[in-house]
């Protein structure tokens, strides 16, 4: 089947990952559409029908379009030889179809600058440098229509009116999980004490609202903490509900996780504090990859 009836002209992008990775693919992609003015469309795939991850997004009510399957097949084609052809050469994007655009490493790449539409990501995109000129839309974007629920409602209830911050503490598969263990890794509680003490000097009087997917460990680990809040949703919620609760506090304390990122980087307090682990990976992924574009000019990064 020929190009021209198969793709159209417009931004494509593979979504996977959990929700903070999802909404970075989302916004790179989003950037670029409303640049050329032309249709986003979503490579769905990995998060649908028997994959490990689920499509979030829907969350904030974004739904689609998606892309088609003669779509899908025109970027797939010969993929793996296209593959093992990049990484023989080190040229990862010379041998794919005109038009797909392999993220070539963790940091901000130049290349997507010189790039148009038809145009399909495939990448994590981890940086706001691809989004930060549509700060505006995705903001809207990325707040729900649909009221948190009870327990999100009475967290917002809770952080409102009070001089806050948040700590997101990230367990799971940081540390259960072979592989996020070994290329993340949890951050530590020194990291935390670091931080806690650094926000208290900056904002005295503030109450901290901590959030977990593993709150036992953190009531215990942060036992220390004085004015603070365990929020304990008992995983009964969407995700979305402690990342939006995080959003509506003065000020953040984020794990190496995407999740609370978003959280702090959504958060609309012009004078707001964001705190951030200068160490994103473990040690030896930090050998491999670059983090300097990972965080805004105006964040705190501590050890």
């Amino acid at each position: 089947m020929s190009r021209s009836n198969t793709i159209e002209r417009a931004v494509y992008v593979r979504i996977r990952g959990g929700l903070g990775n999802q909404m970075f693919q989302y916004a790179a992609a989003r950037a670029l559409s409303e640049k050329f003015k032309c249709p986003l469309k979503l490579d769905v795939s990995r998060v649908s029908g028997e994959t490990a991850r689920t499509f979030m997004l829907d969350l904030f009510g974004i739904d689609g379009p998606v892309m088609s399957r003669a779509e899908r097949a025109h970027f797939a084609a010969g993929s793996r030889w296209r593959a093992k052809l990049g990484k023989m050469t080190g040229r990862r994007n010379r041998f794919f179809p005109r038009g797909m655009f392999i993220e070539p490493h963790f940091h901000y790449s130049r290349a997507i600058e010189a790039l148009t539409p038809p145009l399909y990501l495939d990448g994590n995109w981890q940086s706001p440098r691809y989004f930060e000129s549509i700060q505006p839309v995705l903001t809207r974007t990325f707040t729900p229509g649909d009221p948190l629920g009870a327990t999100g409602e009475t967290v917002l209830k809770a952080i409102a009116g009070r001089p806050s911050f948040s700590i997101h503490m990230r367990r799971g598969d940081y540390v259960e999980g072979p592989f996020a263990a070994r290329v993340a890794g949890a951050c530590t509680i020194d990291y935390y004490r670091r931080a806690i003490d650094l926000m208290r000097a900056l904002h005295p009087g503030s109450t901290a609202f901590v959030f977990s997917d593993d709150i036992d460990y953190a009531r215990e680990a942060l036992g220390f903490l004085k004015r603070a809040e365990f929020v304990d949703n008992a995983g009964q919620n969407p995700p979305h509900v402690d990342m939006m609760a995080m959003r509506a506090c003065d000020h953040n304390i984020i794990a190496n996780s995407s999740f609370s990122w978003w959280a702090a980087w959504l958060n609309d307090n012009p004078a707001k504090t964001v705190i951030a682990p200068r160490h994103w990976f473990a040690t030896e992924t930090l050998k491999k990859k670059h983090t300097f574009d990972l965080y805004p000019d105006d964040w705190i990064l501590v050890r």
